[in-house]
């Protein structure tokens, strides 16, 4: 699928400021203005959607281990200790929860799996996801929405060269956290639908009423489209209309320039787009469109990769926040410029005063992000008690250029001035977050990392969950390192040989099972 590539792009940043990160330590000094402590440290299992608080507890999800099940929803305190689970997947469910929960105004929880239930002994996952509801104490599962596996691919000439589009009716993986209005939930898919390209989709509460929304266009033959391709955020609802963000396609290209032992292949793609459309999918909208990257001096007949520099920033991603009525921000994980022309744009955070229309919307760029300020930015900013905009980048931050390392937290001024590293993390701390911060009902910030932490071991490490407080208070932590816990977390230890054979097998419970409820 199209989209791959442009997610490969940002994976490739992440991977390198992890390599390289283990080279150095950070090499500036971050504001002193929040505390860090560690909540808790995942063991044996992995995380990608953050948390959400919810009074004094934080919700989030872990993907699947093995055949038999599909992951699972923990809680854990905002003081810290240990996690327990709420509701344990199965291969029914659906698998791979990666998306981030939502906490309803009903009290609930809402999400989505990325693929569907197991539809035999010899597939470990299928099916294009769920959508589900559970309360916060684990009972009354219930799946809202299966999405069509009926797929098909379909291969088209774009950009220059053959791309593969998997359609189906209603969109596949949702991969993206659900939002709500009371009545209605609301969500994207990243692909599928008539065109592969994406869809947006609305269904009631209780489940049933699903209905898509708006079929994202296919891109022309040049790798465009005004309409944009492949959300790649949440949706906003603001004063009667929803806005995303796609990070392909829309009017303006980029060239990307691929060699090979026999030649430079030249393709060509968009640079993504702002949309707003009407809660019952009328009057959908390309708001704006990201500007064309402008080559610079190391764009490129050497690499695989793109470098180009714009004024507003490429690839929007983790969806957008409103600030005040009409002012929306958010981030864009390429583009921009940077004073190294040796690797180019590296994201930015904008903000667009809009009335939903092309005509009634401006983009300002606040802060185009470098080397010593953070790559990659991933999830929404989360406005905060004080006033300023805190968000995450995923690699980078340092001054030892061009050394990368693992990532931070920043924020600014909603003007764009001001701009602060808050806190910058180390290996023992968490390598990588993969979505952005959720603000506790104290303005407390909270948010999970994907790689390292305390419990590293030489089957990997698995990141953690962590506190930023704005008073000095510290989460007392939990790690457990080296203990595999079965049943209701009665503490048991089981040889890792013997886990992975049962795993493999899809005999095993999850790699890291919490407490029980």
């Amino acid at each position: 699928m199209l989209n791959l590539f442009i997610n490969g792009r940002k994976n490739r940043w992440a991977l390198v400021g992890f390599g390289l990160g283990l080279l150095t330590a950070p090499a500036f000094q971050a504001s002193a203005a929040v505390t860090y402590s560690s909540v808790f440290t995942f063991d044996q299992s992995i995380t990608s959607g953050g948390v959400v608080a919810s009074g004094d507890s934080l919700f989030g999800t872990v993907t699947n281990s093995s055949l038999t099940y599909g992951g699972l929803i923990y809680k854990a305190s905002v003081t810290g200790g240990a996690p327990q689970t709420v509701y344990q997947l199965s291969d029914k469910d659906g698998y791979t929860p990666s998306a981030g929960l939502l906490v309803g105004s009903d009290g609930n929880l809402y999400g989505s799996t990325v693929y569907g239930a197991r539809q035999s002994i010899f597939t470990l996952q299928s099916g294009a996801g769920t959508l589900f509801r559970v309360a916060q104490n684990g009972t009354g599962f219930l799946k809202l929405h299966t999405f069509d596996a009926n797929l098909t691919a379909s291969s088209e000439a774009v950009g220059g060269q053959a791309q593969t589009y998997i359609k189906n009716t209603d969109g596949i993986y949702p991969s993206f956290p659900l939002i709500e209005d009371g009545t209605y939930l609301y969500g994207v898919t990243s692909s599928g639908g008539n065109n592969g390209t994406g869809v947006i989709f609305r269904l009631q509460r209780g489940g049933g009423g699903f209905v898509v929304l708006h079929h994202f266009a296919a891109q022309n033959s040049s790798g465009g489209g005004i309409e944009g391709a492949f959300p790649s955020g949440p949706l906003l609802l603001s004063n009667g209309r929803l806005y995303g963000t796609t990070d392909n396609g829309g009017g303006n290209l980029y060239r990307l320039n691929s060699v090979t032992t026999e030649a430079t292949v030249i393709t060509t793609q968009g640079t993504g787009t702002v949309f707003s459309l009407n809660t019952d999918g009328s009057g959908f909208q390309t708001i704006y469109n990201f500007s064309a990257l402008t080559d610079t001096v190391d764009s490129d007949s050497t690499t695989n990769d793109n470098v180009g520099e714009n004024g507003d920033g490429a690839f929007p991603a983790g969806g957008l926040m409103e600030v005040s009525p009409g002012v929306l921000v958010g981030t864009t994980g390429g583009g921009g410029m940077t004073s190294d022309v040796a690797v180019g744009g590296l994201g930015t955070v904008f903000r667009l005063n809009t009335n939903g229309t092309l005509a009634g919307t401006t983009l300002t760029t606040l802060h185009n992000f470098d080397i010593d300020t953070g790559i990659a930015p991933v999830g929404k900013l989360v406005l905060g008690n004080d006033g300023r905009l805190y968000g995450v980048s995923g690699t980078g931050s340092t001054t030892t250029t061009p050394v990368l390392n693992y990532g931070s937290v920043y924020s600014l001024n909603t003007d764009g001035s001001g701009f602060v590293v808050e806190h910058a993390f180390t290996a023992e701390e968490g390598v990588s977050p993969g979505a952005g911060l959720a603000k506790a009902a104290n303005g407390d910030l909270f948010g999970a990392t994907t790689q390292g932490g305390a419990c590293s071991t030489v089957f990997g490490s698995y990141g953690n969950v962590f506190r930023l407080s704005f008073t000095g208070t510290k989460a007392s932590g939990y790690a457990n390192c080296t203990t595999y816990e079965i049943d209701d977390g009665g503490g048991g230890a089981m040889s890792w040989p013997l886990l992975w054979l049962l795993a493999a097998l899809g005999l095993a419970p999850p790699l890291r099972r919490f407490a029980s409820r």
